[in-house]
């Protein structure tokens, strides 16, 4: 029976996202799922106990899910919860793409990190959010800290068998350098207007090692007037990696790669593939160069909910 979270309007009118929803308020709905399955009469539940998979951020509301059935009494007749890729320990998006998705949406308007980044579920996994030192209403002091704090407390259910399974590397390879350049995105005006006309240049790199500040995200806005350049907008994210963490982007486990993505959208000669038509072509010209398609999303420690010594997540076993 697969178990799917809709963006539904709520009594009171509020639209509920539940793909990015509260991971708590979507426990509540396994809970009344696992529930019904026990009551229908299409369900022999004395001769086979339910068993729960949960992929990703899936098994984080399995484990709410089941240990608050425990905690209050209610009968799950679980036997085997199963936990795919999922973030036990929080998730990773680089702090650079964070910063370049956070600019594209005050340029352009078009409120990606309202509906990803700013979502409950996001501020609630993600190790580092860009929001973390924020005192505006969207940001995430609290969030992450303690919805994990809870989760931890309650532990694993006690009644199932665990099994954690990680999608990635245990070994402790890394999967790029601290620092390490991510992409390179230039565009510019076309053969129209070879001497008067704007560019644009994008940079992001990943998180420094521990205990150094490095830039991740640079954009620049450029006026091209008879040869010259002319800063128009720069934007700098520096960020402090604590020797606590590290460079959680390189850490090895799963990784989510974004050359698929790109790659429909670039040609064979790394120019952006818009369809563009002739004209068009001659207005503007975009390419992006990617360094590395890979970061890290799941580090293995987390996936697999490990703790004790070496508990950092960037460090190998």
């Amino acid at each position: 029976i697969p178990l799917n979270f809709l963006r539904v309007q709520a009594d009171d009118g509020k639209i509920i996202n539940g793909g990015t929803d509260y991971i708590e308020r979507n426990a509540m709905v396994l809970v009344e799922l696992i529930e019904r399955i026990n009551t229908s009469d299409c369900w022999e539940s004395t001769i086979e106990p339910i068993k729960i998979i949960g992929f990703s951020m899936g098994g984080l509301i399995a484990r709410y899910a089941l240990n608050y059935m425990e905690d209050n009494n209610l009968t799950h007749n679980t036997d085997l919860f199963i936990s795919v890729d999922t973030p036990h320990n929080g998730a990773v998006v680089p702090m650079g793409v964070q910063e370049m998705v956070d600019f594209v949406d005050d340029v352009a308007n078009i409120d990606v990190a309202d509906k990803v980044l700013r979502s409950p579920a996001a501020k609630q996994m993600l190790v580092h959010h860009y929001l973390s030192n924020s005192n505006s209403p969207a940001g995430a002091p609290g969030f992450h800290n303690n919805f994990y704090n809870a989760i931890n407390s309650m532990g694993f259910p006690q009644n199932t068998r665990n099994i954690a399974i990680v999608n990635g590397t245990s070994l402790g390879t890394k999967i790029n350098d601290e620092n390490e350049r991510f992409f390179d995105a230039e565009i510019e005006t076309g053969a129209l207007f070879p001497l008067i006309g704007v560019a644009a240049e994008a940079k992001m790199n990943f998180s420094p090692p521990g205990g150094q500040t490095k830039k991740v995200f640079d954009f620049k806005g450029k006026m091209r007037f008879l040869g010259f350049y002319i800063t128009l907008y720069r934007r700098y994210k520096n960020v402090s990696s604590s020797s606590i963490y590290g460079s959680l982007e390189n850490s090895p486990g799963g990784y989510f790669t974004v050359e698929k993505e790109i790659n429909s959208f670039l040609g064979p000669d790394g120019t952006f593939n818009t369809n563009q038509t002739p004209l068009t072509s001659l207005i503007f010209q975009a390419k992006l160069e990617i360094t590395t398609p890979e970061f890290s999303f799941i580090p293995a420690k987390s996936a697999l909910a490990y703790s004790g010594n070496n508990e950092f997540l960037y460090d190998d076993f």
